[in-house]
């Protein structure tokens, strides 16, 4: 997923990640935007970011659902248990 969005990005200041269910990580984002990305606070922070530069974003399709998102320890403990109950 990371090499497709990366190739999907082109010229567009940020690439996400279009899934059935939405668009998810990973994201990627052109050098000139990391300034803004510096400046960004809080779990949904670069989402604000994807909402102000909606017009200069890529969608890269990934089939499937939206892969969860994983940023503290509880996280991924929560998504370690559900792949095991998964098998």
């Amino acid at each position: 997923m990371v090499r497709r969005v990366l190739e999907g990005r082109g010229d567009a200041a940020i690439a996400v990640c279009r899934y059935d269910d939405g668009i998810g990580h990973p994201f990627a984002f052109a050098r000139y935007t990391f300034a803004d990305l510096a400046g960004l606070h809080g779990d949904k922070g670069a989402r604000r970011l994807l909402d102000r530069r909606a017009g200069d974003m890529a969608e890269v399709a990934i089939a499937g659902r939206n892969p969860a998102d994983v940023d503290t320890e509880e996280d991924s403990d929560r998504v370690l248990a559900e792949l095991r109950e998964a098998r």
